[in-house]
């Protein structure tokens, strides 16, 4: 016979095993309470930075790429400190800054002046600056201009979707006014900026009232018209093209003078044009390639 291996338990052991289930089951009933279900993964994508407004951002102690336009040949950097600095005999400072969104993202970017002085030379030139998540952008372009005995920036104003210039440009007809009393012919456009390109490059762009470049023009009134209907471009670069409406306009004709830097083909390549509209008045800029 085989004898079991197992003894008669004793009493103190049967309680004590009892109390222990007794326990166990105790501590499975406390902490039995439903758990939350797993988290569904949500199909919105990560929200991106946003950057700041351009009120956010010291433009009176940044460095500022000063470029008078497409005729320059260089830029030059300026480090400004207190919203001045000086180069030579020249005094730059900082103007009144006008914030607008001009690029349609819900963050206000910035146009403000380079003013400059020096002896009896004085000019000022409006240039944008982008709001940016790392570091806000400036474009290296000026979009107005004021000159000693030339044109002069009347008045900037905020509007929804870009910033509205008002600007009196002196014409060939205001050759006996004096420099103080300035020119005579008065015009009102809105410019934005918007993206060209491969590399998706922030250009200015005039949106009313007609769509055209949107930097300085160096209008003048129309000389000789020539009957257009060929695509045209908003900015130096083939991305940028547009196309008239046929009748759309009467013409165009070269932009401003020789000695303004727009009638050698500045950037290579490339000349501004006036675009005299049917009712010949002349409220835009564009681009077209020199064949």
């Amino acid at each position: 016979m085989i004898k079991r291996a197992f003894g008669k338990q004793k009493p103190h052991q049967i309680l004590f095993k009892s109390s222990s289930i007794l326990l166990a089951f105790t501590i499975v009933g406390c902490s039995s309470a439903p758990m939350a279900p797993p988290s569904e993964p949500s199909d919105l994508p990560p929200e991106s930075p946003t950057p700041q407004t351009l009120r956010d951002f010291d433009l009176d102690n940044a460095q500022w790429e000063i470029k008078e336009g497409y005729g320059a040949k260089k830029s030059t950097a300026l480090q400004f400190k207190d919203g001045k600095a000086t180069i030579n005999t020249a005094e730059y400072s900082v103007g009144d800054v006008v914030y607008s969104d001009l690029n349609g993202d819900g963050v206000e970017d910035a146009l403000a002046p380079i003013e400059m002085l020096d002896g009896n030379s004085f000019s000022s030139h409006w240039f944008i600056w982008l709001a940016e998540v790392d570091q806000p952008e400036q474009l290296p372009h000026p979009v107005a201009a004021s000159r000693s005995c030339g044109d002069f920036v009347k008045a900037v104003e905020s509007v929804p979707g870009g910033v509205e210039l008002t600007e009196t440009r002196r014409t060939i007809f205001d050759q006996d006014r004096s420099c103080a009393q300035g020119g005579t012919w008065e015009e009102t456009r809105t410019i934005a900026v918007e993206q060209f390109g491969k590399d998706q490059l922030w250009i200015p762009v005039q949106i009313a009232p007609e769509r055209g470049y949107g930097g300085v023009c160096n209008e003048s009134l129309p000389g000789d018209i020539t009957a257009f209907a060929e695509p045209y471009y908003l900015a130096p670069t083939l991305q940028a093209k547009e196309e008239f409406k046929p009748g759309e306009i009467r013409g165009i004709s070269i932009a401003g003078f020789e000695d303004q830097g727009t009638a050698g083909g500045e950037p290579g390549g490339w000349r501004l044009y006036n675009v005299v509209e049917n009712d010949d008045s002349v409220e835009r800029c564009i681009w077209l390639p020199i064949h």
